[in-house]
């Protein structure tokens, strides 16, 4: 095997090692990045449905579905009022409380951590009797009118 040859497979390798590793890279960001958009097209789903049930007569309702990411953890907050509820799985702190409150979102998004990611006001909805609550995985919701707002809560069947 001559010197040139030598280099060439060298080189070949370094490159198929680069392209793997940046490759692998990008394809995770890529997926990260779907996993999100995914996320947020939902939560657009639930702006349509809280509108629908708005301009519903009282007391009407639907049921809505949401499917998460895993590790991702979406927390319907009382603006308003966003006090800790431990039983409903909402863990407030300071600065949680007054982005929550200052960006006047009752749709909040969480990191694995417990720190936040993203959030959006959903005009018209609130957790019903300011009751804060979180969830992870798959979820079934009752949106119902309440008159002045659109009530969430966790499906019961």
């Amino acid at each position: 095997m001559n010197v040139g040859m030598l280099f060439g497979i060298i080189f070949a390798i370094i490159v198929i090692g680069f392209v793997l590793y940046f490759g692998y890279t990008y394809i995770g960001e890529y997926m990260s990045i779907q996993n999100e958009a995914g996320l947020m097209q939902q939560i657009l789903r639930l702006d349509n449905a809280v509108d629908e049930v708005y301009n519903m007569a009282y007391e009407s309702s639907k049921r809505f579905s949401l499917s998460l990411g895993e590790g991702k953890k979406v927390c319907f907050v009382d603006p308003q009022n966003p006090s800790s509820n431990p039983d409903g799985g909402w863990e407030t702190n300071e600065v949680l409380t007054r982005m929550v409150s200052g960006n006047n979102h009752n749709v909040v998004i969480l990191l694995p951590d417990g720190r936040y990611d993203n959030g959006k006001e959903i005009e018209h909805l609130a957790p019903l009797r300011s009751s804060n609550f979180c969830v992870e995985g798959d979820s079934e919701f009752l949106l119902k009118n309440e008159g002045k707002y659109v009530s969430i809560t966790i499906r019961q069947d």
